[in-house]
């Protein structure tokens, strides 16, 4: 099984956001940051995902976070240790 670790919502750019604030530019768009813990593969490993544009529709996109990580967005899970069976 794949498991959920977090879902917030996702930091604008600190530049649009300022470009809005002193009414510059329209609101950014809204994203979220979901965190997956995937273990149905032959090596577990934690993700992290950007979620967006808010609210959900058909240009909504769900791509790796990768931009704030040395690491890729993305690490072994080595509490599971080897077990990837979701039991």
């Amino acid at each position: 099984m794949n498991y959920r670790l977090l879902v917030e919502l996702l930091l604008p750019n600190k530049t649009d956001a300022l470009a809005y604030l002193e009414g510059k530019a329209p609101p950014p768009p809204r994203f979220a940051h979901a965190i997956l813990d995937i273990r149905t593969t032959k090596t577990a490993y934690i993700q992290d995902f950007v979620v967006g544009p808010l609210p959900i529709s058909p240009r909504t996109t769900v791509n790796p976070l990768n931009y704030p990580y040395n690491h890729g967005g993305r690490v072994k899970n080595t509490i599971v240790k080897g077990d990837t069976s979701g039991d």
